[in-house]
């Protein structure tokens, strides 16, 4: 039996420097953005996200001879290995951090080589710890986390300018939590209300607000038959994390209507009371 795959880890890749020419990495393909011409001379472009399947995306760009030899052998799920690849910052116009993708980007050289390794999810190596938790809890929880929870808006393609994905929103109780999945494809038994246990990491968007970030449709697992009803899934409202917020915001705003009296007191010093205008 052949040995198992190891991705390329965080450490390894929080080091590359930008300039450096050398980059070595192995991972999966995550997504394939496609060919297109691109600037005045219209060459051509070929884009490719892979992802280390622990937290780490990456843009792999290959142009002109690069992109006509590889552009028809790159799918979804390859496992590949790059060598010799420069390392670069990514451009700040087309750079999304909603995008789960590091700021920096792989570009091919003349130099550089790709293997095709398997599949993902076939010969990988073992599957990431995880934790489980609960929506209310899960913003406590950093890393991957299993939770269960009941489909609120069901699961659909979502294209950008920059990127496809999967889009949708789970409940659990008053909490809600949206979810963006790579790799999407449609599941005829994800419907609304459907019982399931998802894994994922949280993230935030570019306007700090959460959301579960799944990486593949293998990663939402029907629990059993139950159904939450329509009346139920109403009441998921609440963003996990914001409680707290909410019920100290109301306490501000409930002393702001209150007014402030002094008192002396028994040691001839004053005292501060607040009261609300009924009640003087």
């Amino acid at each position: 039996m052949d040995d198992p795959v190891v991705f390329t880890t965080n450490e390894e890749i929080d080091a590359f420097q930008p300039g450096d020419n050398t980059i070595e990495i192995t991972a999966y393909v995550d997504c394939v953005e496609g060919t297109k011409c691109v600037g005045v001379n219209k060459k051509t472009l070929f884009k490719f996200i892979i992802n280390n399947d622990n937290g780490r995306r990456i843009k792999v760009l290959l142009w002109e001879e690069a992109a006509k030899r590889y552009e028809s052998n790159i799918s979804n799920r390859q496992i590949i290995h790059i060598e010799r690849a420069l390392y670069l910052p990514c451009h700040p116009t087309y750079y999304r951090k909603e995008n789960d993708l590091l700021p920096f980007e792989i570009s091919f050289t003349k130099n550089t080589t790709l293997i095709i390794l398997g599949t993902y999810g076939t010969n990988t190596s073992s599957e990431n710890e995880y934790t489980f938790t609960t929506i209310k809890d899960c913003t406590n929880v950093k890393g991957t986390i299993k939770l269960e929870a009941y489909i609120k808006v069901p699961f659909e393609k979502v294209t950008t300018n920059y990127s496809s994905f999967g889009s949708g929103a789970i409940v659990e109780d008053i909490y809600k939590l949206r979810i963006h999945i790579n790799n999407f494809e449609a599941n005829p038994q994800l419907l609304k209300g459907t019982h399931i246990l998802v894994t994922g990491e949280i993230k935030k968007d570019k306007y700090d607000s959460i959301y579960l970030h799944i990486n593949k449709m293998t990663d939402i697992e029907v629990m059993d038959e139950k159904m939450l009803s329509a009346n139920d899934l109403k009441k998921g409202i609440h963003t996990p994390g914001k409680k707290r917020l909410l019920e100290e915001t109301e306490g501000e705003s409930s002393n702001a209507n209150k007014k402030l009296h002094y008192e002396r007191n028994d040691s001839g010093g004053m005292s501060q009371l607040l009261f609300n205008d009924e009640d003087i």
